[in-house]
């Protein structure tokens, strides 16, 4: 395990799954994405892959590494205990790669 791993696991622990992206049902993801489209609209079109769920820049730390650099964020959810999908909007590019392909950024600094 690596120091970005070790980050990883501690900013996860206790979650039962976490995604990045936009996700279907997510209200909140339908308002920043795709603001005039129905539940079901967006629903449809992230099935078909034409939800254009990009980053937004930040100043603030990732949830989930816990890396203080500034950069882009994607949203990301995550399943509580109860089966009840939460949203969070802090997802730096290194935990999205990660979460998503398994992919470990080389040169990873929590600063």
């Amino acid at each position: 395990m690596s120091e970005f791993t070790d980050a990883v696991e501690r900013g996860l622990r206790g979650l039962m799954s976490a995604s990045p992206g936009a996700c279907p049902g997510c209200e909140r993801c339908r308002d920043a994405f795709e603001p005039d489209m129905t539940m079901e609209e967006f629903d449809e079109a992230w099935h078909k892959g034409e939800v254009n769920d990009e980053p937004s820049f930040s100043y603030s730390g990732c949830g989930i590494c816990g890396t203080t650099l500034g950069g882009d964020c994607y949203v990301w959810h995550w399943v509580s205990d109860d089966n009840t999908v939460e949203h969070e909007d802090d997802c730096c590019v290194d935990c999205a790669l990660f979460l998503a392909n398994g992919d470990e950024p080389e040169n990873w600094r929590r600063r």
